[in-house]
């Protein structure tokens, strides 16, 4: 019973997941329709709360064991998962810039000197200049930082929880202050520091170590509304803007955890297709897009779907499973 109740859970996370790559691709896809382009900033965060919620619950699934190998599992499962596909997408994308498409601009290829930024995935925090088909690396960089705050903060409080999950309630309130002090100073550029996008993952946290106990369909729905809605905020009209960050992450938590069971198995099993693709997808999208810019191919929004689609199935399947089964095996 409880195995089936945990994979009930999995297809309703995959159907969260599968939304967030939508909303980003059709976003970036669509951005000449600026409300659309927020679409793709809200899956963004989308991605954040749900990889803080999985994070963090497949270290509490650990507990019991020894803390070294607590930290060996923990590292060797974040790395086979994200840093294998993310080499052969960062080294391949530039050697198609360098000798596929050579009359291309090469100024938008990350500079060798550039290169430990998106190795060292601190890229969030790097500063100019812009190397436009990788901009979206920040989002891994900060998955990256966000884990290793996780684990510190795990491995210091894993025997008081009640202070685990104070700390990670204070990191959401300071992470909402630095939004706000973004917005009307001059300290930070907001939207790609970690420490501006923290709250998100801490509140993937949260739902997992408080989870919410639905007494009315209202309680999913209007949630969902919201998200909707406030998604629809154009991007340049930046108080709403700011409102918009803080409040997705806050509406995710009541939805993860007011799942429920997935009853037609066309959407089930299509979440779980398109979340298996999505990190893949993610990677590949900017440059494919960036391409087709260049390219004139524009307003052919099914030749680029289409073709990071046939990027994201090839890459998934010969380096990220490929990884995840030794991952399994080990």
């Amino acid at each position: 019973m409880i195995n089936k109740v945990l994979k009930q859970k999995i297809v309703f996370l995959d159907l969260l997941r599968s939304v967030a790559i939508i909303c980003v691709l059709m976003g970036h896809f669509l951005e000449n329709n600026i409300y659309l382009n927020s679409f793709a900033d809200s899956g963004v965060d989308i991605f954040f709360v749900l990889s803080g919620y999985l994070v963090c619950k497949s270290l509490f699934e650990t507990e019991n064991k020894p803390t070294q190998s607590v930290i060996i599992h923990f590292i060797k499962n974040r790395f086979l998962k994200i840093v294998p596909s993310y080499l052969v997408f960062f080294f391949l994308s530039i050697f198609i810039f360098t000798f596929v498409l050579p009359n291309i601009k090469q100024e938008i290829i990350p500079q060798i000197q550039e290169w430990r930024q998106y190795l060292m995935f601190y890229r969030n925090y790097g500063g100019p200049p812009a190397r436009l088909p990788y901009e979206h690396l920040w989002s891994i960089s900060a998955e990256i930082q966000f884990y290793g705050i996780l684990l510190i903060s795990y491995l210091v409080l894993k025997n008081h929880k009640k202070v685990f999950l104070i700390c990670w309630l204070s990191i959401a309130f300071i992470s909402i202050f630095w939004k706000i002090q973004a917005q009307f100073t001059f300290l930070a550029e907001w939207p790609t520091y970690t420490h501006n996008r923290i709250d998100s993952f801490a509140w993937g946290i949260i739902a997992y170590l408080v989870p919410f106990k639905v007494k009315s369909n209202w309680q999913i729905v209007l949630p969902v509304l919201i998200i909707i809605f406030i998604s629809s905020i154009p991007l340049d009209i930046q108080i709403l803007h700011l409102y918009k960050r803080i409040l997705i992450p806050v509406c995710m938590y009541f939805i993860i955890n007011s799942f429920e069971n997935i009853k037609n198995h066309a959407i089930a099993t299509t979440s779980q297709v398109i979340a298996k693709y999505s990190y893949n997808a993610y990677l590949w999208h900017f440059p494919i897009q960036f391409i087709c810019n260049e390219l004139h191919f524009q307003q052919s929004i099914l030749i680029m779907l289409g073709i990071t689609i046939a990027f994201s199935i090839v890459f998934t399947e010969l380096v990220e499973i490929p990884f995840l089964k030794l991952k399994a095996k080990t």
